[in-house]
């Protein structure tokens, strides 16, 4: 084989391979946004655990449903979930649909279902903890609004000294004449 020849052979093989690309490329072009997610999904590792003996998915980082958004985003302007509908979506769009209803004939526990939304919300966000970290935060939580509600404030590590009168502290005098 001579040196035109080889390069006649590797133009053949850059044009078959140009066109393999191509038409890849058109074909991935071509996908509907529902066949790319799909695709995006499929990727992704399922993991499950067991909640009241029931078998849920655990919410995976980034699940976090645009309804769910604004469900929790209420619900903190609120202090509270506004609606059962809301609740049930809310848990619905984290565990699948039918998980609160499943847990609540198992004998779920308001006190239960904070932390499991906590813990929840938690994976959802790529932050996984723990159940006994999940406990915890809904237990501080219960401390805070418990103390807000008695008028107590906290956050406050030392009372403040001011009464709001005039400040005392030196006497600087601004302008004028001395008085004799």
């Amino acid at each position: 084989m001579d040196v035109e020849e080889s390069i006649r052979r590797a133009e053949e093989i850059h044009a078959e391979k140009d066109a393999a690309e191509q038409a890849e490329q058109q074909q991935a072009d071509e996908r509907t946004f529902d066949e790319f997610w799909s695709e995006v999904e499929s990727r992704r590792r399922v993991e499950y655990t067991t909640i009241r003996g029931v078998r849920v998915q655990v919410p995976a980082p980034g699940q976090l449903t645009m309804r769910l958004r604004r469900i929790l985003d209420r619900a903190r302007s609120q202090q509270r979930l506004t609606t059962e509908p809301e609740l049930h979506a809310a848990i619905g769009d984290m565990y699948g649909e039918g998980a609160l209803e499943a847990w609540i004939e198992r004998g779920l526990m308001v006190e239960q279902l904070a932390v499991i939304l906590a813990w929840g919300l938690a994976q959802t966000q790529g932050r996984p903890i723990s159940w006994e970290r999940a406990y915890e935060a809904v237990q501080a939580g219960k401390a805070k609004v418990a103390a807000a509600a008695a008028g107590k404030n906290p956050g406050s590590i030392k009372p403040s000294g001011g009464t709001g009168g005039r400040s005392r502290g030196g006497s600087r005098r601004r302008g004028g004449r001395r008085k004799k």
